[in-house]
């Protein structure tokens, strides 16, 4: 007997399911219905585009609409919107958006991808035909219709991943661009400390980031638009780019009486809803956690085409693959430099009251002594007892790709930081060091770990300074990197000199010692320690960590 699967959405996890269908299931008919006008888009190239850097429109599409059709046998209907599941008849009402005709179409098993819609804050003017959102190509397109007017300056609204990409990209098309983000910082996954050096990067860039600060109003104002913040401070700009989100499009399946959670669409392992005869993948769908076992949900596209490659091969018949779960793990362009996290950051650890420690690590991305070696900044977090990977952050300008990477699997198999120091990664002068990045932020954090030395954050470091805790502060760097600045009540032993002035230090007292990154002040901890100091903590990636969250605040640091 032949099974028919009904489809619903045609782009990242839509389509993903409809192609492992047809080929898990040779007779099988499947039809696919896509509510816009393109299927399979490249809705993560769209920022892209708009600023010329992708050139071709066509290259956007993945795959034609008569490549579903002559490649895979499969029924695809763009322009044809579901408006309704029927689950007790097992039929879906669609219409037709190029005729308005309606029509009922019946299914044995039906997978629901329907993906995100953008999310418009409720501001006042926010319909104004000078504003824009950009989600699907024809959005795309509109923009880029506006862009032949030969605009001279846009806001964006929000300073996630669209937000980010596309103030960039408008700025190499040569538009003044400010960036407005209600948040204390750009990019949420980050924590904040690692998104100052991309904010400072994008104003040197000529890019004007407002941060803590949200739109109160929108105006036309003749060809312009006056954009009014919560500040009272106003813009006027040629138009306006909303990039404050997306949130699931849940509607036909709460409509249709199926399982949802305050974060999604509830699935199994198989990405079954509540009906076994009905499927759901991509942005509406809640999956684990694979660090905490809790439920989230991650508007991305790597598991929006893993779940639905899942849903077409169950829907056909093939049982044995199972979605496991989802770390976040993400990366983004931010002018000449890359930004990626993978796991937990900071804030959800603090929020789920798990007891980690953090180590900071900047480190060049190969061989010092090959050419054009650039230091790349890592932040891992470790659970505390145990020492188990919890999260990695890491920006640079070369290979964070790469590092994310191996974090990533290290998460997704549960290693420790023990096992990342022992990791057997490839290694030639060119291309890394003998111990690189991920095996020395391993190491740091394993020697942590084993009571081999004892780390302190800059954050907890700033806490104890501020609440004038008696801490004997040490700077072992040298006297050209002292004059150029140190924290204050710091004193100075350059690390060479340390052991013949020991002396001048109280081994009883309570020690903090700090270099530019962190390995003098490892140096210096075991000195100190071999020396008989009672308790000695070495700062967690030096001076330059401490001043990602000292120089917003100018808080203790000296500039002589």
């Amino acid at each position: 007997m032949t099974t028919k699967i009904v489809v619903i959405g045609a782009v990242a996890a839509g389509a993903s399911a409809a192609t492992k269908a047809r080929r898990e299931d040779e007779h099988a008919e499947i039809i696919l219905f896509e509510k816009g006008p393109y299927a399979s888009f490249a809705n993560c190239g769209l920022p892209y585009y708009i600023g010329g850097t992708i050139r071709e429109r066509k290259n956007l599409f993945q795959v034609s609409n008569e490549y579903f059709h002559k490649r895979f046998n499969i029924d695809l209907r763009v322009n044809h919107e579901v408006i309704k599941i029927n689950r007790k008849e097992k039929n879906v009402e669609v219409v037709n958006h190029q005729t308005g005709e309606s029509f009922n179409e019946e299914y044995d098993k039906l997978i629901v991808a329907v993906g995100g819609e953008v999310i418009k804050p409720p501001i006042e003017g926010v319909d104004s035909q000078k504003i824009f959102t950009l989600l699907t190509v024809p959005d795309a397109d509109e923009i880029r219709e506006e862009l032949q007017n030969e605009p001279e300056s846009v806001v964006i609204v929000g300073g996630g991943y669209i937000g980010v990409e596309t103030a960039e990209e408008l700025h190499h098309r040569g538009l003044k661009v400010i960036l407005v983000e209600m948040m204390d910082q750009i990019i949420a996954p980050l924590d904040k400390e690692m998104t100052m050096p991309l904010v400072q990067h994008l104003k040197e860039l000529g890019i004007e980031i407002i941060l803590s600060d949200g739109v109160r109003k929108f105006q036309e104002e003749g060809d312009m638009i006056k954009v009014t913040l919560q500040s009272e401070r106003e813009f006027d700009a040629d138009f306006v780019i909303l990039a404050t989100g997306v949130r699931p499009r849940l509607k036909l399946v709460k409509d249709a009486g199926l399982k949802v959670s305050e974060i999604g669409v509830v699935v199994n392992e198989f990405m079954q809803t509540s009906d076994p005869n009905i499927y759901a993948a991509g942005d509406i769908v809640e999956s684990t956690h694979l660090v905490t076992g809790e439920k989230v949900r991650f508007a991305l596209a790597g598991p929006a085409n893993k779940q639905g490659r899942i849903a077409g091969a169950h829907a056909a018949g093939k049982t044995k693959k199972k979605f496991k779960g989802v770390l976040g793990t993400s990366i983004v362009k931010v002018g000449d430099f890359t930004a990626a996290s993978t796991g937990l950051n900071e804030k959800e650890c603090q929020k789920r009251n798990i007891s980690y420690y953090s180590v900071y690590l900047d480190k060049g991305d190969h061989a010092g002594y090959y050419p054009g070696s650039e230091d790349l900044t890592i932040k891992l977090l470790v659970e505390e007892e145990t020492g188990k990977l919890l999260g990695a952050q890491c920006i640079g300008r070369k290979s964070v790709d790469k590092q994310i990477d191996v974090f990533a699997t290290a998460l997704q198999a549960k290693m420790t930081v023990e096992d990342l120091e022992d990791l057997d990664l490839a290694y030639a002068p060119p291309y890394s060091s003998a111990k690189g990045p991920v095996i020395m932020s391993g190491m740091i954090a394993s020697n942590h770990l084993r009571y081999e030395t004892d780390l302190i954050s800059p954050q907890d470091l700033k806490s104890a300074l501020e609440a004038e805790k008696d801490i004997q502060l040490v700077d072992v760097r040298t006297d050209r990197e002292y004059e150029e600045g140190y924290i204050g009540g710091a004193k100075h032993i350059p690390l060479n000199s340390l052991r013949e002035r020991i002396g001048e230090l109280n081994p009883e007292k309570y020690t903090v010692v700090y270099c530019r990154k962190g390995y003098r002040g490892y140096l210096a901890y075991k000195i100190l320690i071999a020396n008989g100091f009672d308790t000695v903590e070495n700062l967690t990636g030096g001076i330059l960590a401490w001043n990602r969250f000292s120089k917003d605040k100018e808080l203790l640091i000296q500039d002589l």
